[in-house]
Protein backbone atom coordinates (compact mmCIF):
# COMPACT_ATOMS: atom_id res chain seq x y z
CA UNK A 1 0.00 0.00 0.00
CA UNK A 2 1.03 3.67 -1.14
CA UNK A 3 0.92 6.20 1.61
CA UNK A 4 0.06 9.85 0.55
CA UNK A 5 1.79 12.30 2.69
CA UNK A 6 -0.03 15.14 1.67
CA UNK A 7 -3.33 14.00 2.78
CA UNK A 8 -4.84 12.65 5.25
CA UNK A 9 -3.57 12.49 9.36
CA UNK A 10 -0.03 12.71 8.38
CA UNK A 11 -0.31 15.55 6.55
CA UNK A 12 -2.23 17.21 9.92
CA UNK A 13 0.74 16.40 11.99
CA UNK A 14 3.42 17.16 9.72
CA UNK A 15 1.73 20.56 9.77
CA UNK A 16 1.92 21.03 13.20
CA UNK A 17 5.64 20.31 13.30
CA UNK A 18 6.42 22.89 11.48
CA UNK A 19 4.33 25.37 13.11
CA UNK A 20 6.12 24.54 16.41
CA UNK A 21 9.43 25.00 14.43
CA UNK A 22 8.62 27.90 13.74
CA UNK A 23 7.29 29.13 16.61
CA UNK A 24 10.66 28.00 18.64
CA UNK A 25 12.73 29.73 16.09
CA UNK A 26 10.64 32.84 16.74
CA UNK A 27 11.12 32.49 20.57
CA UNK A 28 14.79 32.17 19.90
CA UNK A 29 15.25 35.11 18.12
CA UNK A 30 13.17 37.51 20.34
CA UNK A 31 15.10 36.31 23.14
CA UNK A 32 18.85 36.48 21.10
CA UNK A 33 17.17 40.28 20.64
CA UNK A 34 15.71 41.03 24.02
CA UNK A 35 19.35 39.59 25.61
CA UNK A 36 21.30 41.87 23.28
CA UNK A 37 19.44 44.93 23.76
CA UNK A 38 17.61 45.04 27.03
CA UNK A 39 19.37 42.96 29.25
CA UNK A 40 22.03 45.15 30.25
CA UNK A 41 19.80 47.88 31.42
CA UNK A 42 18.01 46.54 34.42
CA UNK A 43 14.81 47.44 35.71
CA UNK A 44 13.60 51.10 36.67
CA UNK A 45 13.56 51.98 40.01
CA UNK A 46 10.28 53.51 40.81
CA UNK A 47 10.12 57.16 41.81
CA UNK A 48 9.20 57.86 45.25
CA UNK A 49 5.95 58.73 46.58
CA UNK A 50 5.18 62.86 47.07
CA UNK A 51 6.03 64.13 50.55
CA UNK A 52 8.52 60.70 51.23
CA UNK A 53 12.04 61.63 52.69
CA UNK A 54 13.63 61.80 48.85
CA UNK A 55 17.55 63.17 48.70
CA UNK A 56 17.18 67.09 47.79
CA UNK A 57 18.85 67.63 44.40
CA UNK A 58 20.71 70.43 46.43
CA UNK A 59 21.31 70.28 49.94
CA UNK A 60 21.87 73.83 51.03
CA UNK A 61 25.04 74.50 53.25
CA UNK A 62 24.58 74.59 57.31
CA UNK A 63 25.91 78.89 56.67
CA UNK A 64 25.47 81.63 54.43
CA UNK A 65 27.70 81.63 51.46
CA UNK A 66 28.67 85.23 50.61
CA UNK A 67 28.66 85.68 47.18
CA UNK A 68 31.78 87.09 46.10
CA UNK A 69 33.32 83.89 47.83
CA UNK A 70 34.83 81.53 45.57
CA UNK A 71 32.58 78.74 44.78
CA UNK A 72 35.46 76.35 43.78
CA UNK A 73 35.67 75.49 47.80
CA UNK A 74 32.03 75.21 48.93
CA UNK A 75 33.03 72.73 51.69
CA UNK A 76 35.47 75.53 53.53
CA UNK A 77 33.85 77.46 56.10
CA UNK A 78 34.59 80.98 56.31
CA UNK A 79 37.09 81.99 59.25
CA UNK A 80 35.41 83.92 61.63
CA UNK A 81 36.49 87.72 61.80
CA UNK A 82 38.40 88.41 64.95
CA UNK A 83 38.05 91.45 66.10
CA UNK A 84 40.19 93.39 67.81
CA UNK A 85 40.29 96.42 70.79
CA UNK A 86 41.29 99.60 68.90
CA UNK A 87 44.74 100.71 70.23
CA UNK A 88 44.95 103.65 72.69
CA UNK A 89 45.86 106.78 71.13
CA UNK A 90 49.35 107.63 71.18
CA UNK A 91 48.60 110.33 73.82
CA UNK A 92 46.52 107.77 76.22
CA UNK A 93 49.13 105.17 76.29
CA UNK A 94 50.52 104.29 79.68
CA UNK A 95 54.62 105.47 79.41
CA UNK A 96 53.93 108.48 77.35
CA UNK A 97 53.32 112.06 78.18
CA UNK A 98 51.42 114.18 75.69
CA UNK A 99 53.12 117.45 76.98
CA UNK A 100 56.41 119.25 77.25
CA UNK A 101 58.22 121.47 79.32
CA UNK A 102 60.82 124.29 78.73
CA UNK A 103 62.27 126.86 81.35
CA UNK A 104 62.67 130.42 80.32
CA UNK A 105 64.81 133.09 81.92
CA UNK A 106 65.65 130.01 84.49
CA UNK A 107 62.84 129.73 86.32
CA UNK A 108 59.56 130.16 84.27
CA UNK A 109 58.23 126.94 83.89
CA UNK A 110 55.49 126.38 80.60
CA UNK A 111 53.92 123.27 79.57
CA UNK A 112 52.90 122.71 76.06
CA UNK A 113 51.27 120.04 73.87
CA UNK A 114 53.76 117.61 72.57
CA UNK A 115 52.91 118.17 69.35
CA UNK A 116 54.31 121.20 69.30
CA UNK A 117 57.85 123.14 69.27
CA UNK A 118 60.45 126.30 69.55
CA UNK A 119 60.16 128.43 67.02
CA UNK A 120 64.22 129.39 65.93
CA UNK A 121 62.73 132.80 66.25
CA UNK A 122 63.19 132.45 70.15
CA UNK A 123 65.84 134.40 71.17
CA UNK A 124 67.56 134.98 74.89
CA UNK A 125 65.07 137.49 75.56
CA UNK A 126 62.37 135.20 74.22
CA UNK A 127 60.73 131.93 73.71
CA UNK A 128 58.06 131.08 71.15
CA UNK A 129 56.24 127.92 71.18
CA UNK A 130 53.97 127.16 68.09
CA UNK A 131 52.44 124.32 65.97
CA UNK A 132 52.59 126.23 62.57
CA UNK A 133 49.74 127.60 63.03
CA UNK A 134 49.31 129.57 66.88
CA UNK A 135 52.24 131.20 68.88
CA UNK A 136 52.35 131.24 72.58
CA UNK A 137 55.34 133.96 73.46
CA UNK A 138 57.17 134.43 76.63
CA UNK A 139 58.96 137.81 76.48
CA UNK A 140 61.09 139.57 78.80
CA UNK A 141 59.17 142.90 79.48
CA UNK A 142 60.01 146.62 79.52
CA UNK A 143 62.52 147.10 82.62
CA UNK A 144 60.76 150.32 83.46
CA UNK A 145 57.65 149.13 83.95
CA UNK A 146 56.71 147.87 87.41
CA UNK A 147 53.19 145.92 87.82
CA UNK A 148 51.24 144.55 86.06
CA UNK A 149 49.08 147.03 84.15
CA UNK A 150 52.54 148.52 83.17
CA UNK A 151 53.85 145.40 81.55
CA UNK A 152 50.95 145.28 79.71
CA UNK A 153 50.62 148.51 78.56
CA UNK A 154 54.06 149.07 77.28
CA UNK A 155 53.88 145.30 75.47
CA UNK A 156 50.57 146.55 73.79
CA UNK A 157 52.74 149.40 71.86
CA UNK A 158 55.12 146.75 70.57
CA UNK A 159 53.20 144.16 69.59
CA UNK A 160 49.55 145.48 68.67
CA UNK A 161 50.44 149.31 68.41
CA UNK A 162 48.23 149.39 65.00
CA UNK A 163 45.24 146.69 67.20
CA UNK A 164 42.01 147.87 67.93
CA UNK A 165 41.73 146.68 72.17
CA UNK A 166 38.51 144.49 72.35
CA UNK A 167 38.62 143.22 75.79
CA UNK A 168 41.24 144.46 79.07
CA UNK A 169 41.26 143.65 82.85
CA UNK A 170 43.49 142.61 85.74
CA UNK A 171 43.79 138.60 85.58
CA UNK A 172 45.88 135.99 87.21
CA UNK A 173 48.29 133.72 86.21
CA UNK A 174 50.22 131.37 88.49
CA UNK A 175 48.83 132.96 91.21
CA UNK A 176 50.50 136.44 90.43
CA UNK A 177 48.80 139.46 89.60
CA UNK A 178 48.40 140.11 85.54
CA UNK A 179 46.59 142.04 83.26
CA UNK A 180 45.49 141.09 80.19
CA UNK A 181 44.50 142.98 76.54
CA UNK A 182 42.81 141.14 73.60
CA UNK A 183 42.95 143.46 70.15
CA UNK A 184 42.25 142.74 66.74
CA UNK A 185 45.03 143.65 64.44
CA UNK A 186 45.77 143.23 60.44
CA UNK A 187 47.05 139.56 61.41
CA UNK A 188 43.82 138.71 63.39
CA UNK A 189 43.58 138.61 66.62
CA UNK A 190 46.35 139.35 69.85
CA UNK A 191 46.14 138.68 73.15
CA UNK A 192 48.69 139.99 75.59
CA UNK A 193 49.07 139.13 79.72
CA UNK A 194 51.28 141.23 81.77
CA UNK A 195 52.64 139.41 84.76
CA UNK A 196 54.42 141.03 88.16
CA UNK A 197 55.79 137.78 89.43
CA UNK A 198 59.44 137.37 90.58
CA UNK A 199 60.53 137.06 87.40
CA UNK A 200 58.26 139.71 85.08
CA UNK A 201 57.01 138.74 81.68
CA UNK A 202 54.47 139.15 78.68
CA UNK A 203 52.74 136.51 77.32
CA UNK A 204 51.40 137.00 73.59
CA UNK A 205 49.35 134.32 72.25
CA UNK A 206 48.18 134.91 68.67
CA UNK A 207 47.32 132.90 65.45
CA UNK A 208 47.83 132.79 61.81
CA UNK A 209 45.63 130.82 59.38
CA UNK A 210 43.40 130.04 61.57
CA UNK A 211 41.07 131.33 63.85
CA UNK A 212 41.90 132.69 67.30
CA UNK A 213 38.87 131.11 68.82
CA UNK A 214 40.12 127.61 67.67
CA UNK A 215 43.47 127.97 69.81
CA UNK A 216 41.76 129.48 73.01
CA UNK A 217 41.43 126.43 75.43
CA UNK A 218 44.95 125.38 74.70
CA UNK A 219 45.82 129.06 75.28
CA UNK A 220 44.18 129.69 78.66
CA UNK A 221 45.09 125.67 79.68
CA UNK A 222 49.10 126.51 79.02
CA UNK A 223 48.41 129.52 80.90
CA UNK A 224 46.71 127.93 83.64
CA UNK A 225 49.84 125.55 83.87
CA UNK A 226 52.67 128.25 83.79
CA UNK A 227 54.85 128.12 86.79
CA UNK A 228 57.73 129.80 88.05
CA UNK A 229 60.52 127.98 90.39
Amino acid sequence: MKLDMNTGPLKDKQSLVVVVLIAVIVIAGGLIVYNNFFAGKGVEQPLPAEGANAPSPETPLPYEVPEDMNAAEPSSAPEPQQTHAPAPAPSAQPGQSSKKTLTVFGSVVVTYPDKWGIDLRSASTSAILTDGKAKFEIHAPNPTATDAKSIADSALVSFANDGKVSSQGPTRVAGHDAYQYTAAISAGVIRIVGVDSSVRIVLVQRVKGAAFATYKDTFDKMESELSFR
